[in-house]
């Protein structure tokens, strides 16, 4: 990683830390994000609420979290310290989980501020909050994000996001695309799958997961399926009901195995003897729990849902049903196909390769590398003219290099078949032709065939995230 911000200071907001009862993979997010920042100099602080039990100031991973403020009161309080210590900010990863920060209010006009959104909200404040807390949370989210942070980039960590957040949340700035990471496990926790047919789920219990479809499915499935074994891994507030949907579905302990939260060597283990994972979520911003059964070689059934979506390629890794679909009749037509040892292999290689590809380095660079960018339209005066858009343009070169091209740090060079290319994000196709003809005066001395340009899809927003590398360095 660039050595940019080294000795410079950069705080992280987040809702929660990973030492947070409650914390999830958003907390990963921010602190895989945090380690890799500080091993390259710079000097990181998370700032994240305080539940009871836990010390106001921690040190981890080479970074400062200090904690203050409840599930709520954490907002006011982060804003009130940043404001306090904004001279001494150098950058701010604010990281929206529903309830935005509003950082933008507190810090310098010219401090870099990323605005990272793991998901939209507005589906699921209905799940958790009373009607009238749930109409505020929509309101925060979608018009009180649009008023502060108005152009302020943001991050997204799937297509399916980085799309709502125009569509959904109308926020008006530049959108990037950095996914999660993933720590692969180490070859000798891929243990042997089990003789019988055996789904595997690792999550946190909450209302938006929906485990109460799968829960529904099982008599169907393990009518379909015989000896069919059932674990799940996790616990959350949504649990006390889910075993009361369990025990009205008399469902067995021979076929039911409810685990709770296991340390990392037994959940680990029970992964790497599974078949297959289920994922019924309403949506997420990544499948975080889709990728993590992927390393230990799972295929995943889940509906097609946002961030899931993304996370799961249909037919390869898994196998993707529309929202409302017969998920008992997929889940079972799965175990059918995985008793075949052959076509279990080959699904096992697939998602083994497949979250071979996700690395948290890969991801914190390209959040120094939006940081550097954002740094420079700001304080150096190197102002964005390539307009805010939607699209993205795709530049297939062949048997040329990019040398010359006038790139952005922000534009990703990706490997593709029988050539390289660059995903020119917030530029449609002919945008993309006319800033590469002002970059070379002229584009006649390259051959036709040498430079294609196509518009950019989804997948390749994602491929570029996962595989790219930034176009070159700014400042």
């Amino acid at each position: 990683m660039s050595q940019a911000w080294k000795d410079r200071h950069i705080v992280i907001l987040n809702w929660r830390d990973l030492d947070h009862p409650q914390s999830g993979g958003a907390e990963v997010f921010a602190e895989r994000i945090a380690e890799r920042l500080s091993a390259s100099g710079a000097r990181v602080t998370v700032v994240a609420a305080r539940p009871k039990g836990l010390p106001g100031r921690s040190h981890r991973g080479g970074f400062t979290i200090i904690r203050f403020g409840g599930t709520f009161g954490v907002y006011p309080c982060a804003l009130v310290w940043l404001a306090a210590h904004r001279r001494i900010v150098d950058a701010v990863i604010d990281c929206q989980n529903g309830i935005p920060f509003f950082s933008p209010l507190a810090v310098r006009r010219r401090t870099p501020v990323l605005q990272v959104i793991h998901h939209v909200h507005q589906r699921q404040f209905g799940l958790f909050f009373s009607p009238f807390a749930a109409a505020v949370g929509r309101q925060l989210e979608g018009r009180g994000s649009r008023a502060v942070y108005r152009r302020r980039p943001s991050v997204s960590v799937s297509p399916s996001t980085r799309r709502e957040v125009r569509e959904v949340l109308k926020l008006r700035g530049p959108r990037h695309l950095v996914t999660n990471g993933l720590e692969l496990p180490q070859p000798a926790a891929l243990a042997t799958r089990s003789e019988t047919p055996t789904i595997v789920c690792v999550g946190r219990l909450a209302a938006h997961k929906r485990i109460h479809l799968l829960l529904e499915a099982i008599p169907l499935i393990a009518e379909a399926v015989p000896n069919l074994r059932v674990h799940l891994i996790g616990d959350g507030p949504d649990g006390p009901r889910l075993q009361e949907i369990a025990k009205n579905l008399s469902l067995s302990p021979e076929v039911l195995v409810w685990h709770g939260r296991v340390g990392t060597a037994e959940r680990d283990g029970l992964v790497a003897r599974g078949w297959l994972t289920v994922n019924p979520t309403i949506g997420e911003g990544w499948g975080i729990g889709v990728l993590e059964a992927a390393s230990f070689g799972l295929p995943t059934v889940a509906f097609a849902v946002p961030g899931v979506r993304d996370s799961v390629r249909d037919g390869q890794t898994g196998w993707l049903i529309d929202e409302g679909g017969d998920l008992a009749g997929a889940v079972a037509a799965a175990l059918r196909l995985l008793a075949d040892p052959r076509v279990a292999k080959n699904y096992r290689i697939a998602c083994l390769a497949w979250a071979a590809e996700f690395s948290w380095e890969r991801s914190a660079d390209l959040i120094s590398t939006l940081l550097i960018a954002e740094h420079c339209w700001r304080q150096l005066g190197r102002r964005e003219r390539r307009r805010v858009d939607d699209e993205g343009a795709l530049v297939h070169l062949s048997g040329v290099g990019t040398t010359g091209l006038g790139l952005r740090a922000t534009d990703l060079i990706f490997p593709a078949k029988d050539s390289h290319s660059i995903l020119l994000p917030g530029a449609d196709a002919a945008g993309a032709r006319n800033a590469l003809e002002r970059a070379n005066g002229s584009a006649s001395h390259r051959s036709p065939t040498a430079i294609r340009i196509e518009p950019a899809t989804e997948d390749d927003f994602l491929m570029a995230a996962v595989t790219g590398r930034s176009a070159r360095a700014v400042g």
